[in-house]
């Protein structure tokens, strides 16, 4: 490798290592994505928001009421696709997210900072809004995160396993039209995948 090949790889790797993406996540991209009637128009809109991806790209919200249709890895691939054109991107699990920020105010550690940087980064992506244990404070948090990039028209994807009503109820009503004011709202169908196959595996 070249010299500039070298500096753009190991860029990359740190983007990429920073970026907080699981390492089963990791190998999550469009190639791999399995298509089928329920998913196809959800995948054709998340790879167009990935192929066009600008400062001004607006938020996606993926959902669907029952889990494994896909939604975590279309946000995975929506991310991998922008880390390799060197996009600062964030990966967070909403409900392992609160109990970091929880912790740390049970160590009296300062939470602003992680807020901050949430608040910050060029690209962020939510996973599993709702599933959280939530309490005010948490409500709190989220509304300030959400409401910060939403008024400083920060692009986010987020996907959730409950839709609009659901999350009204969890979290509050200004969060949650906060989310779709100018976000594409999207609705992931079909069986759950994970189960997909279970019978060979089974013993």
């Amino acid at each position: 490798k070249s010299a500039p090949e070298r500096k753009r790889a190991i860029k990359l790797e740190t983007l990429i290592e920073s970026a907080g993406i699981k390492e089963a996540y990791k190998g999550k991209t469009f190639d791999n994505f399995d298509v089928d009637k329920h998913n196809k128009k959800a995948c054709e809109i998340c790879k167009k928001y990935a192929e066009n991806f600008g400062p001004s790209s607006g938020n996606l919200f993926l959902y669907s009421e029952q889990p494994g249709t896909g939604k975590t890895h279309l946000a995975c691939a929506i991310t991998n696709e922008l880390l390799k054109k060197f996009v600062v991107s964030l990966f967070v699990v909403v409900p392992e997210l609160l109990n970091e920020m929880n912790a740390k105010v049970g160590r009296n550690e300062d939470v602003f900072g992680v807020v901050q940087e949430i608040i910050d980064v060029p690209f962020l992506v939510l996973d599993d809004l709702g599933k959280e244990k939530i309490t005010d404070w948490r409500r709190e948090q989220l509304y300030i995160i959400i409401n910060d990039r939403v008024a400083s028209g920060k692009p986010m994807v987020i996907t959730s396993n409950c839709g609009i009503k659901e999350l009204e109820k969890r979290l509050d009503r200004a969060t949650v039209s906060r989310i779709v004011e100018n976000a594409q709202v999207i609705e992931c169908t079909g069986p759950d995948r994970r189960f997909t196959g279970i019978q060979e595996r089974m013993f």
